[in-house]
């Protein structure tokens, strides 16, 4: 049987149905209003209360739409259509920063900078308190200490794939001097023993064994050193105080 086109009884939308249904609207809402209306003409029910119209009409400031706003939301001084709106004309501007440890750019509030927040997230804030940062940029990414103690700067696509696109600063400073990259025997040797110290002139450049040779030749120099300053010590003040 084919369905044939009806009109809703309350709004007049129209309707398409089976003849066995006998629909007269076309939802549970007008339904709902047509049958209260034939009550309240039968008499056995109450009309509808006329709805309270106390507000008025007023345009959002921030996108313009037309919404309606009761009086006591005027007398609060209602001036956004929503939440999303709420507060977008006093809102300041946010402003960018790269992250301390990683350099990924934030979009910061200005009380996030008042707060003084460097980091993107837990993680690079803890990375950030373990590995010393310099406050140097290298590639749009601040240069980092690692726990040997070396600076390491970005340089995607340089070095071996472990170390993630972090290379050695002492290294990249040699390379650039050199004209040519480090084979993996090579390696740079800082003169005055600072880690940290990457100037050019405390560089050089020794093949494995000269630089095992010399760091152990350090360290031993730096052991007798420091045995020297015990042994003074203990003369000077007796043995140490044992430890709780």
């Amino acid at each position: 049987m084919p369905k044939v086109q009806t009109m809703c009884a309350e709004c007049g939308k129209g309707i398409e149905s089976f003849p066995s249904q006998k629909r007269r609207y076309c939802s549970m809402r007008c339904k709902g209003l047509g049958e209260n209306r034939l009550r309240v003409a039968a008499g056995t029910a109450r009309p509808p209360r006329p709805a309270s119209r106390t507000g008025t009409d007023i345009i959002c400031i921030a996108c313009g739409a037309t919404f309606y706003a009761r009086a006591w939301e005027l007398a609060k001084g209602r001036r956004y259509c929503s939440r999303a709106c709420s507060g977008t004309k006093d809102r300041k501007p946010r402003t960018e920063h790269p992250c301390g440890y990683c350099g990924k750019i934030l979009q910061l509030k200005p009380s996030a900078v008042a707060s003084g927040r460097r980091f993107c997230s837990l993680r690079c804030r803890n990375l950030g308190a373990t590995h010393g940062l310099t406050g140097r940029i290298h590639n749009g990414k601040p240069i980092k200490m690692n726990s040997l103690g070396y600076y390491m700067v970005w340089e995607a696509g340089r070095g071996p794939a472990s170390m993630l696109g972090w290379y050695p600063e002492h290294r990249l400073i040699a390379e650039e001097a050199l004209g040519r990259m480090l084979r993996s025997d090579e390696h740079v040797h800082h003169r005055n023993g600072i880690k940290d110290d990457n100037r050019l002139d405390n560089l050089e450049v020794l093949d494995q064994a000269t630089h095992a040779r010399l760091s152990l030749a350090e360290y031993s120099a730096t052991l007798k050193r420091d045995q020297a300053e015990l042994a003074e010590y203990r003369r000077r003040y007796g043995p140490l105080p044992p430890t709780p």
